[in-house]
């Protein structure tokens, strides 16, 4: 048993109850690390007070101090006489570092016990360490919070934006060319053929696309005789960041070129994709499958001004984000939706912004997926299914 005037255990054990729970909490610092702390170990940094704990391997760990924390501890430091004592043990035992604690108002709540004065620890029960977990959280808790029983599990579906690529071309090839840009090239293209196409990428005058580059238009514009022949799947399952980035830049002209004919246009602006215009400035509709039933959303929409309905205020086109991205071996296309404002069909509408911000804050996340779905179905349609020789596919 041991013994030790209540005065001055009353603000020790303080110590140990706030900052062994509030410091804890505060700096997810170990229960031995707090034990373990010296008299140095609480310092002033500027205008603030830091704790220091040694955490395990011998690292230290600096936190500024709960203001609580402070006022305890230097009520107790205080009390004790330890200022001087800079290398001594904060509130543990000198030679054994332990630590013993009881709840006061238990304890005291005996009228005789109160008058001793005393506190009288035992050492097997009243240990401060991990078995003293349980009771210090009982104390946390109100006497009359009365049963808590969780709420009842409810099963919730998730979708994701996430719309996979069925397959990609087996091979794809690489030559030496001798344009150093994308335009030069295409402007030759152009000459040799009318259906230009625009799977391929350039860079550092090597061509590299999917389409077979000892066939013509491409033996125009590139030295066949240094073609080759790779496969495909080694190069979409690389590790190395710059060969994944030049295949995702040739996965987004071969979604460029695909969409084009649908009417979806890419915006290099706004980095997304957008229905055009219909020629006539009609409306146009899309209908489509959703998760429930069959239903229709415009995907290109002209608002009259509410001054004069005979005058466009504004069209507004759907669109989205794409980006490629690789999860474990499969490629998925990520779908965020968005909307593009114009004032005639072509360019950007002065209010873009403030349309933007409003129906964005109108939509709910049911509105969101209807969005998602509505382009994973546009982009899966049969006239969108690309074969081998189209380059890729998407799922139907």
């Amino acid at each position: 048993m041991m013994t030790l005037p209540s005065g001055l255990m009353s603000r020790k054990l303080r110590f140990l109850v706030i900052v062994n729970i509030a410091v804890m909490v505060f700096s997810f610092s170990r229960l031995s690390a707090a034990v373990a702390m010296r008299v140095e170990d609480y310092f002033q940094a500027g205008k603030r007070w830091k704790f220091r704990f040694m955490e395990k391997g011998g690292k230290y760990n600096e936190v500024f101090a709960h203001h609580n924390a402070e006022a305890y501890l230097d009520a107790y430091i205080e009390a004790a006489g330890l200022w001087e004592e800079k290398k001594g043990p904060l509130f543990s035992r000198p030679k054994t570092n332990e630590a013993y604690w009881v709840s006061l108002k238990d304890y005291f709540r005996d009228p005789a016990t109160r008058k001793s004065a005393k506190i009288v620890f035992d050492k097997a029960e009243d240990r401060f360490d991990a078995s003293a977990k349980a009771a210090l959280l009982s104390l946390a808790i109100p006497r009359d919070s009365g049963l808590y029983l969780g709420t009842t599990p409810k099963r919730e579906v998730i979708y994701s934006n996430l719309l996979k690529l069925a397959s990609f071309p087996k091979h794809y090839y690489v030559a030496h060319t001798d344009y150093r840009t994308p335009s030069e090239l295409f402007a030759t293209l152009r000459e040799c053929s009318s259906n230009v196409r625009g799977e391929w990428i350039l860079g550092g005058k090597m061509l590299t696309s999917f389409h077979d580059l000892r066939e013509r238009p491409w033996t125009d514009v590139c030295d066949v005789g240094t073609v080759e022949k790779l496969d495909t799947d080694e190069w979409a399952q690389t590790e190395e960041p710059e060969r994944l980035r030049e295949f995702v830049k040739l996965l987004n002209g071969c979604l460029k070129e695909k969409l084009f004919p649908k009417g979806v246009k890419f915006s290099r602006d706004n980095g997304f994709y957008y229905v055009r215009a219909t020629r006539d400035l009609a409306d146009r509709e899309y209908a489509y499958q959703s998760r429930e039933n069959q239903t229709s959303r415009y995907i290109f929409k002209g608002y009259p001004k509410k001054s004069d309905h005979t005058q466009m205020s504004y069209y507004r086109h759907s669109a989205f984000h794409g980006r490629f991205v690789r999860y474990a071996s499969e490629w998925f296309l990520q779908i965020t939706p968005n909307y593009h404002f114009t004032r005639d069909g072509e360019r950007p509408s002065f209010y873009a912004p403030a349309l933007l911000t409003g129906i964005k804050l109108l939509e709910n996340n049911q509105a969101v997926h209807g969005q998602v779905v509505m382009w994973a179905s546009f982009l899966s349609e049969r006239s969108l299914s690309i074969t081998v020789r189209d380059l890729w596919t998407l799922p139907p």
